[in-house]
């Protein structure tokens, strides 16, 4: 303890002070944007969840500049003084984000479901997920993104108009099976099969009789609210494909024909 208090109230230069602060004071400011951009209110916002990360950089790129100008007759020492700390710095930036991206990915929780970029990049993400054109004059009913430690499900549930045109093109593209769904249930007795289809998919936390759920994306929990799709849960008549299968992939499509929805599901597991 008096080691550590020895090091924090050490009398320092300008430019040892300005470049200590050039790490720790990024490192402290990540760490507070990030726990920002974590608050529902952000996600609310167009663009903001984009740009808030943008004062980190601007942070450490000012305090880089005044490294440079702490002394008034710049030379080729002082520049190559400057270069190493910058090197120096760039190492403990590198082994920080490296423990700080672990704990990303395995310690933390979430659910996010309709922002505002979600919905905008709904058109890309299923036409890169499903290998399909994005179809003309649909309803974009429900985007989400589910993360549970390492495990994430992503889910892009539309309702489609013509949606006989839609199983006619979906049916040569890919093997499709009529079955019975009752989400979220999916029991192997009245599905009529040896396994459950569903077993392999990271679904979205529908039809469980709950308005709201807590998760901790990073540092803080959090609440979030659900909302449960028209016409989806229970014993529902459908198509289903497996589109791709691999050891840590599963990307299924559902179709629902009486109710005109189309369910596309990616789950990345690790």
């Amino acid at each position: 303890m008096e080691s550590f208090k020895a090091f924090i109230f050490k009398e320092r230069s300008l430019r040892s002070l300005i470049w200590l602060w050039g790490i720790f004071g990024t490192i402290l400011l990540f760490l507070l944007v990030d726990a920002l951009a974590t608050i529902p209110l952000i996600k609310r916002i167009p663009y903001l969840e984009d740009w808030i990360y943008l004062p980190v950089p601007i942070y450490y790129l000012f305090v880089f500049y005044l490294g440079f100008f702490t002394d008034i007759t710049p030379s080729f020492k002082s520049i190559l003084h400057n270069l190493m700390h910058f090197i120096g710095q760039m190492a403990v930036f590198i082994i920080f984000m490296s423990f700080w991206g672990v704990f990303a990915i395995f310690g933390g929780t979430d659910y996010q479901a309709n922002t505002y970029s979600m919905n905008q990049e709904a058109p890309e993400v299923f036409t890169e997920i499903s290998g399909m054109d994005y179809p003309e004059g649909v309803e974009l009913i429900h985007t989400s993104l589910s993360s549970w430690g390492p495990n994430t499900g992503k889910d892009i549930l539309i309702k489609v108009e013509n949606i006989g045109s839609f199983i006619d093109k979906a049916t040569r593209k890919y093997k499709f099976y009529e079955m019975t769904m009752d989400f979220p249930n999916n029991d192997r007795e009245y599905l009529g099969y040896g396994y459950n289809p569903f077993e392999e998919t990271q679904s979205p936390p529908f039809c469980i009789e709950a308005k709201t759920m807590t998760v901790k994306p990073r540092y803080f929990k959090v609440t979030r609210e659900l909302v449960d799709p028209e016409n989806f849960c229970g014993k529902r008549e459908v198509y289903y494909s497996q589109l791709k299968r691999e050891t840590e992939l599963s990307i299924i499509m559902v179709i629902l024909p009486n109710e005109g929805l189309v369910w596309l599901n990616r789950s990345d597991w690790f």
